[in-house]
This record gives structure tokens, sequence and C-alpha cells, in this order.
């Protein structure tokens, strides 16, 4: 083989191997969160990825379990905080009132809205949402269940919350 041979040679392999090696490496997450102490991170289910969750968590026992999960979504603040109050049986807000309803949270540095709302029905759901709106997109992070075990729950949720870095 000629010695001009070796480089085209070389360049071949760059151009074919080098993008299946990068193929091969995982992509860095979008977020990072640390398991809340006593919680529990459950296993993604089939289709989560395509829903773009993150992370599910579970804590409490069988007649109070609190869930909560971490997904990045689309929609309105708005749209989103009446959706969960509709969840709850709870009559949707308008604008002014969607204001009144939420409050001003930072999570990973970037600015969000929480939001916090308890049914009236006799099942007595609660609900405590953040909303982070991003430029890669709208970050939730939700957590819902009794409301005397979500309330157990708020400093771990609020910990989960200070533990979340998002990719630069």
């Amino acid at each position: 083989m000629s010695n001009t041979m070796y480089p085209l040679l070389l360049l071949l392999f760059l151009i074919v191997c080098v993008p299946l090696a990068q193929a091969d490496e995982p992509k860095p997450k979008p977020i990072t969160i640390a398991t809340p102490k006593g919680w529990t991170e459950l296993k993604l289910k089939d289709g989560d990825e395509s829903l773009n969750v993150a992370a599910r968590f579970e804590v409490g026992d069988k007649d109070n379990t609190v869930r909560s999960v971490v997904l990045r979504g689309s929609g309105s603040l708005k749209d989103n905080v009446n959706r969960w109050r509709g969840q709850l049986k709870l009559e949707p807000l308008d604008a002014e009132g969607v204001k009144k309803a939420v409050r001003p949270v930072k999570v990973g540095g970037s600015a969000g809205h929480r939001f916090d709302a308890t049914g009236t029905d006799e099942s007595a759901q609660r609900i405590v949402a953040v909303v982070v709106e991003r430029d890669e997109g709208t970050w939730f992070f939700r957590m819902s269940g009794p409301v005397d075990a979500v309330e157990k729950q708020l400093k771990a949720f609020d910990e989960l919350l200070a533990s979340a870095r998002f990719a630069k």
C-alpha cells in the first residue's frame, strides 16, 4: 500500500467510526434532582420518555400515598393551573385569578410560579405544583395526594426543588 493511502484510510475511519462511537455515549440529562429522604424514586414507565418525564417519586403508605413527578411539558400557566384545579373539582380561574393563585419561586436559578390548592370534596386531595419556563421548554414539579400527607411532605418537596439543576 502506498504512503498516500494511509491518510485516506485514516480519514475514512474517522468519518465512519467516530460518529458511531459518539452515538453510544449517553445524552446528558436535561435536569438533575436529588431524591428527598424517605421518598422512593420509581422506575419510569413505558412512554414516560415521550412524555418528557424526568422522574417519578412516591412516599407514604397505601392510604396516604403522595406522588410527585418532574417533567417537561407545555401549555400556559393559566391552562395548567385550571387543569390542576379541575383535578381537584374546583372551578377554573380567569387570568387575574391565576395571578392571585400562584406565588413566585426560584428553581435551579430560574424563575417560576408555585401553585398550591386543596379540593373541597370528600376525598380532600391537595396539589402543589411549580412551573418553570425555560428556553428548552416548561418544567413542572408536581406533588399530589391526601391533604395531611402532602402537608407532611412540603419540606421534602422544597428540598427536591432546591436540588434541581438544569443542563446548560
